[in-house]
């Protein structure tokens, strides 16, 4: 069940599945902690992983899930000192978002040349890590480099737009998918059979062959495997393969 709504991002889903419970695990804790910062609730973010990054003070996700909320909640000494304490593992590990957010703490201290070293070199290990080229562009924009401000704010809209397209397939993936089980429930195989034909031609590759599969399942559910291979061939007609 997690699982399936981190997968489709559905955050507010995620914490209010993790705030029925009454205890909570430190990764289910780690998780929830998550699901706040996604939502952008900062507060509850720093309340619920506060505690357990101080008891635990070299938990490399603790602290930086502490820094994180710390940092967008405006406090930047406890954010670098969360950040500080596990710092080697964060670079040995390539953690770039949380190098781009130590180097934004420096940055808006006045460290500015420390602050594009960072960047620059966690841009080198992810060439596409979004809050990398976002940092950037704030402080090439900030010191008035408006061109190579121009440049890594393009890039971050490219990323941004192919992450858009690809949770926007998520969830009609997901929606599909519990149609079908819905009309299978309901013994409704040729309504099931009719939503797959539906589907198959703007199918992905993997999520075709899932379709093909939940077809064959139906058909010997309900004993009519020798009908399948011309079934099959209608499938992969409606694919435009053959």
């Amino acid at each position: 069940h997690t699982d399936l709504l981190t997968g489709l991002e559905d955050w507010e889903g995620l914490s209010t599945y993790f705030e029925a419970k009454e205890d909570l695990t430190s990764k289910q804790r780690f998780t929830l902690t998550w699901a706040y910062l996604k939502q952008l609730d900062y507060l509850r973010a720093r309340q619920t992983i506060e505690a357990l990054a101080e008891s635990n003070g070299d938990s490399v996700e603790a602290q930086r899930l502490l820094a994180r909320a710390c940092y967008f909640f405006d406090d930047l000494d406890t954010a670098a000192a969360a950040y500080d304490k596990v710092w080697d593992q964060i670079l040995s590990r390539g953690y770039t978002t949380d190098i781009a957010y130590r180097a934004m703490i420096d940055f808006e201290r006045g460290e500015i040349p420390r602050a594009l070293s960072l960047l620059n070199g966690a841009l080198q290990a992810v060439p596409d890590s979004v809050p990398v080229l976002n940092s950037l562009a704030r402080m090439y924009a900030s010191q008035g480099k408006l061109q190579e401000a121009e440049f890594y704010s393009n890039q971050v809209a490219r990323q941004e737009e192919a992450h858009d397209k690809k949770v926007s397939g998520l969830r009609r993936r997901s929606s599909r998918i519990a149609a079908l089980n819905l009309a299978l429930e309901k013994g409704d195989y040729p309504g099931c059979e009719r939503l797959i034909f539906q589907f198959l031609p703007e199918a992905s590759d993997d999520f075709a062959e899932e379709l093909i599969l939940f077809l064959e399942r139906m058909y010997r559910l309900v004993g009519r495997e020798a009908d399948f291979p011309d079934v099959l061939n209608r499938a992969q007609s409606a694919r435009g393969k053959q």
